[in-house]
């Protein structure tokens, strides 16, 4: 998991260089990558916490919205 982490924060730095941005999917991509990892690490343990978990899981399912919102609203798609 951690290297998918470092891909998308070396695809980040190229968008960055390339094109002096950066993109917010690669950002959110990031974020819900790293999410997951601590939910299967909080899983592994023999005591759950299972509201941790929960809480979790609503802040991926909050950024997954703001993903699909960020492809939809993008303004590369709205001025092309």
């Amino acid at each position: 998991m951690e290297f998918i982490i470092i891909l998308e924060v070396v695809r980040m730095i190229d968008e960055f260089v390339k094109q002096q941005r950066i993109s917010l999917r690669y950002a959110i991509d990031t974020f819900i990558i790293f999410l997951t990892r601590d939910v299967i690490l909080l899983m592994s343990q023999p005591t759950k916490n299972k509201e941790q978990v929960l809480f979790i899981l609503l802040v991926i399912f909050v950024f997954f919205i703001f993903r699909i919102l960020s492809l939809l609203y993008s303004p590369r798609k709205l001025f092309n």
